[in-house]
């Protein structure tokens, strides 16, 4: 699950990532792609999960605010810290924990309020920071907040947990009907912009990382065996999508594989390169993706800072609060499984 690409500078070269993947420049670094064992893997994901989980935090922030946004950037990746101890054994504490925070996600799903862009009542999590006090249901929240929901209900089916059914398909069914509610802003191979921060950009392209976020939310429906999408064709559109964003960039002199935020902007931040990374390491699980090119890209993803094992300014420019590496690693573990080094060093914390 995420914060910083460092400023590559502004002797950048822009060109296709086919060309760069045909040249003979790479990156000096790359090894091939050996992930760590299951078992290994999910024993540390869920350690440092629970190290960094601010379960209790989340929910109080958003009784004050009640703002969507926090459900989406603090409580998803409770869920989340949760869902991994759950995963690695049935741990009941944090099963319960999770439905706790579960239970007050689902009970403020939007059913009442009109979305201020969309001129319609739109079920989701409602936000006004990002739009000057109007009510907002936004993708990308909804798909940070879904995607938990969706991925408990696949680890509650994949354990045949008869005490969690009831609660799972009760989650199930709230992340099917967020996401379907989603469905009219897809048009010509991606998600469109309705509102929220963007508005005056309302048609383009979701930025690339909230795409991945749409992304990552059909992959757990999907495995989760919910019914109402055609979620594996959109999985891989998705993933053509933010394939085609990619492009070659030099930095200190080696040539890397990038993204950019969006369409118009060009920013990076290392928050939404680790949520495009995990998408693309899905795809990549899920055989989308070519082996030379994600393990190119993942050289690319540590080469840009990311996973080295030091901490993390939030912005490009270097400034800006940061994150240690502790949360960097509870965020992106399901990447660095593919990377013995980065592993190990998040391993030893």
């Amino acid at each position: 699950m995420l914060r910083n690409l460092k400023n590559a500078g502004r002797v950048a070269l822009f060109v296709a990532a086919s060309l760069l993947l045909a040249s003979c420049v790479s990156v000096t670094d790359i090894v091939p792609v050996e992930a760590v064992s299951n078992a290994e893997f999910k024993q540390v994901n869920a350690r440092l999960g629970a190290k960094t989980a601010a379960a209790p935090g989340c929910l109080k922030a958003y009784e004050k605010t009640k703002e969507g946004g926090v459900l989406a950037w603090s409580c998803s990746y409770a869920l989340n810290d949760l869902a991994d101890r759950y995963e690695l054994n049935g741990d009941r504490e944090a099963a319960s924990a999770f439905v706790a925070i579960a239970d007050e996600v689902v009970a403020n799903y939007n059913t009442t309020v009109t979305d201020v862009f969309r001129g319609r009542i739109v079920g989701g999590w409602i936000s006004t920071r990002y739009t000057g006090g109007q009510p907002n249901v936004s993708a990308v929240h909804s798909a940070m907040i879904g995607a938990p929901l969706a991925r408990f209900a696949m680890l509650v089916s994949q354990r045949n947990d008869a005490t969690l059914a009831d609660a799972a398909r009760r989650y199930l069914q709230t992340s099917v009907a967020a996401y379907r509610e989603m469905e009219p802003d897809w048009a010509d191979g991606a998600y469109r912009i309705t509102g929220n921060g963007f508005a005056r950009h309302a048609g383009s392209p979701l930025p690339v990382n909230m795409m991945a976020a749409m992304g990552q939310w059909a992959h757990y429906l999907d495995r989760a065996g919910a019914s109402g999408g055609a979620y594996a064709a959109r999985i891989e559109r998705i993933y053509k999508f933010i394939d085609s964003r990619i492009q070659a960039r030099f930095r200190d002199g080696k040539q890397i594989l990038i993204w950019r935020y969006d369409d118009f902007s060009g920013k990076e931040d290392v928050s939404h390169a680790i949520l495009t990374m995990s998408f693309l390491t899905i795809a990549y699980e899920r055989k989308l993706m070519p082996r030379d090119r994600f393990e190119f890209l993942l050289a690319s993803f540590l080469h840009a800072g990311v996973g080295t094992g030091a901490d993390t300014a939030h912005d490009v420019s270097g400034k800006g609060k940061g994150i240690d590496f502790a949360q960097t690693c509870a965020r992106a573990l399901p990447i660095y499984r593919y990377s013995a080094a980065t592993f190990r060093r998040c391993e030893a914390l």
